[in-house]
């Protein structure tokens, strides 16, 4: 009787300790392959290859995860941002057509 007992115990333990192993550390199931820089990621490697405007900053997007930094932090930041960026492109233009209009008082070509 000790020795069934004994069983029947081993064999609790042992399912009540897989169902927990299983719970904290996932089921196993396959992962996509981990990339080994930020830069390795696709939309990375776009971002490099575009130039940075206002408007482009509405189409940057961000991989969300576990541990990392507050999306709702960087949707903040990148608004400002964007907002500095929007007014320093802004007085470029304008300080460019003040430049034309200088160089070019009456409006014709020369």
């Amino acid at each position: 009787m000790y020795w069934i007992m004994s069983l029947v115990g081993a064999l609790i333990v042992g399912a009540l300790l897989a169902y927990l192993l299983g719970k904290v550390f996932g089921r196993g199931e396959a992962l996509p392959p981990v990339a080994k820089s930020v830069v390795d990621r696709e939309h990375v490697r776009q971002w490099q290859q575009m130039p940075i405007t206002a408007e482009g900053m509405n189409n940057v997007a961000f991989t969300l995860s576990a541990r990392g930094y507050s999306p709702q932090e960087v949707d903040y930041f990148l608004d400002r941002v964007q907002q500095r960026l929007a007014e320093l492109e802004h007085l470029e233009r304008s300080q460019d057509n003040q430049r034309n209009q200088d160089t070019n008082p009456g409006g014709y070509s020369s």
